[in-house]
This record gives structure tokens, sequence and C-alpha cells, in this order.
């Protein structure tokens, strides 16, 4: 501690060099019995710190009391550019700017200080009047040693390799590990874990300006997989079929700061022939080559058909055609395989007063962004509105080869 002072103040905590001034205002007092003077005996020091530029939550305290207590202690916390003495005779600071509001015993750091190192020292003092006849205020000033307080950086992760984006198996024979790596500034230990789950999706069917459609809703089950504590991740091997999403979290054990990777994505499809059944039909899975394979639907609501069908990905379009009763309007939804909408198709008679097989619109073979789809089977339902006023659903299975 560096203060310095006319008078020795033994502290609770040991002897604590301070000083000790008294002023008078008005006229300076004689003689006065150190019985009446009010003495600060300081009980903690300030303690030297180091802390993390970003995450300063540190306080500097001084704990004080007087004798007598009949004043009230008094806090003035100082910033200093150096380490040098606090206070020089007559008791005035050497150097050192007052912080404002830091008036109790208690400094919190400044949390937007930059990387350096700051200096810090609290003025204690008592204002008592001794003399009533005279109106004397002596003053008595204590200061305690100068704090220093370091402010390092902030350790860095640095994910130094991603997992792979999108990772392809088969169900029965995954054997494929996401990998990544990380590192962290010296002085520090990285920890590793491993978190996420099976990307489903959740559908619905309303009507929507009296049509009916499904809307669907994409959930992700995320969850932390205990044992995936590496940076190396082995796939499950006994992962059914469908889209999961990995991601690794990266941690610094001393202090828990995180970091993470990007999302990985596994697609676990079936094996080589093996067919995915539908509730009324089966459709190959989209690796397998070929042409999807129709079964015969169950007896339609309302007839609707498509031709030709399967058709091929370079005839540019698909054609509906209806028997029945004339459509006056409708809506088509186009699904794929996994059950996501692909495009919606407005649908019509061209020829009314025919009950005939007629044509009433076609689809492109494009997505709703206008991609083209990939060959594999199709779902096309719907809701029409008859002539008549009634409404009717429609559905059929349709083949891109």
């Amino acid at each position: 501690m560096n203060a310095v002072s006319s008078t020795q103040v033994k502290a609770r905590l040991g002897i604590f060099a301070a000083m000790v001034l008294c002023f008078a205002w008005g006229a300076r007092a004689q003689g006065t019995p150190d019985s009446v003077t009010p003495r600060i005996v300081i009980d903690s020091l300030p303690k030297a710190v180091t802390v993390m530029k970003g995450s300063i939550k540190d306080t500097l305290k001084v704990v004080a009391s007087i004798v007598p207590e009949s004043a009230t202690i008094q806090y003035q916390w100082f910033s200093k550019t150096d380490w040098t003495q606090t206070v020089n005779l007559p008791g005035v600071p050497v150097s050192g700017t007052p912080i404002s509001g830091a008036t109790s015993a208690n400094f919190a750091i400044p949390a937007a200080l930059d990387t350096g190192t700051y200096y810090y020292y609290c003025l204690v003092k008592v204002n008592s009047k001794i003399d009533t006849a005279t109106g004397l205020l002596w003053t008595t000033l204590i200061s305690t040693n100068t704090v220093k307080v370091t402010v390092t950086p902030r350790p860095k992760i640095t994910v130094t390799a991603q997992p792979k984006d999108t990772t392809r198996v088969t169900k029965g024979a995954i054997k494929d590990t996401l990998k990544t790596a990380a590192t962290v500034d010296p002085g520090f230990t990285l920890g590793y874990q491993w978190f996420g789950g099976k990307i489903e999706t959740e559908c619905v069917i309303d009507t929507v300006d009296g049509d009916i459609i499904r809307i669907c809703t994409i959930l992700h089950t995320v969850k932390t997989i205990d044992s995936a504590t590496s940076p190396n991740f082995v796939i499950p091997a006994d992962l059914d079929t469908g889209i999961y999403s990995y991601a690794c979290m990266f941690t610094i054990k001393e202090l828990g700061w995180q970091a993470y990777t990007e999302n990985a994505e596994v697609i676990v499809t079936e094996p080589p022939n093996v067919s995915v059944a539908s509730a009324d039909r089966e459709i190959l899975p989209s690796n397998v080559g070929g042409t999807a394979a129709i079964s015969p639907m169950a007896a339609p609501i309302a007839k609707l058909a498509a031709g030709p069908n399967p058709v091929a990905k370079q005839s540019g379009g698909v054609n509906f055609f209806r028997q029945g009763k004339i459509i006056e309007s409708g809506t088509l939804y186009v699904y794929d395989a996994t059950g996501s909408l692909v495009k919606k198709v407005a649908i019509k008679d061209k020829f009314a007063g025919s009950s005939g097989n007629r044509s009433v619109g076609a689809w492109d073979l494009r997505d709703s962004k206008g991609r083209p789809v990939p060959e594999g089977g199709y779902v096309v339902k719907g809701a029409v509105s008859t002539k008549d006023g009634k409404k009717e659903m429609v559905s059929l299975i349709l083949g891109v080869k």
C-alpha cells in the first residue's frame, strides 16, 4: 500500500499507513483532545484484480468504520495513470481524477474497459463538528492503497474445420463420422458436445378460401448426445430413414464461453430396391433409378387423370383430364414422396357442356421456384368446385421419369 500519513492508523486487518488530517473551516482549533477527534478504522482494503475484456463484473471494495460513531463516512474513488503514492503532505492527492458517481464503499469496475492496466484508490472522509461554541469543523481523511486492475483480452475460439454439409447414408449400413476441429488461446481448455436429432414434417388438413389444403410444419428434435464429447461424432448406426441435423458446441472449460459449428445434415435412405409404401400405393425411393411403380389407386372420390402417366421429364409437362361434372374452379397440390408441397396448379374446364374426358389443366413439371423436378413419384390432391355449386375431392399418383 502507498498511503502516507502524519499518524500511523492501526487497521483491524493489520497496520494501515494513512494520512489523517484535520482542517477547520473559519478558524483552526488548537489543542483539541484526541478523544474528540473522529478516528477512521479501515477493516478491509481493496485488492488488485485481473479481469477479461467484455466480461468485467468485478467490484473494488473498502470497509471502514469510525470512532466515535456519531459522524457519517464519505467515500470518493479516484482513477490514476500510474502506481505512485496516493497522497502527499498536507494530504492532497498527488495525482488522480475523481470518478463521477463513485461515492460509495463499493466501486464497480467499468465494464467497457479496453485491454490494459488501470489504477484506482478510494479517499475516505469524515466531517465532525467538535466545538459548538466556535462552529469549528474537523475533517479526517484516509486514503486507501492504490489498486491495480489488469484487463486481459477475451480468449477466442477458432473453428478450423466444419463438419460436412450433407452426408448421405443407407439405413442398416451407417459407418460415417462427422468431423470438426477448433483451437483456443493458450492457457485455456476446449470441451466438445454434439447435439441434434431428426427433422420431421407434421402436416394438417385445412380449408383456405374454399380450397382444402395441407399445411406442413418442419419439426427438429434437438437432443444433447451424452457420449459425443470429442471433435469427431460417429453417426448412430441405428438411425431410421429420414433427415437428421447435427452440430458441435465448443466450450472454454475455465469460463463456460461457447462457440458452435454449422449444422451438418445426415440423410438416411432405404437400401436399394426397397420400396416405400404409402397409404394406397408404393413409390420407389429417390436414390433408385427408373420409374416410380404406380399400383392401382383406391376408387377416386372424383374422376381425375393425368396423361401421359408416367411422364418423361423431357416432355416439359403433363396434362390433367376430368371426366364427370363440369369444374367451375379448382386447385391441385402436387407433393413429392417426402410429403413436401412442390407446386400449386389451378384447373378449370376448358370445354363447358361436355361430360366426357376433357383437359382441365397442366403442370410444367417444375416446382414453385421454377426448377425442374427430379424423377420419382408425386401425389396430386385437391378440391374442385363443380358448376352445380358442389365441392369434390380429387387425387391421383403421377410418375416422372
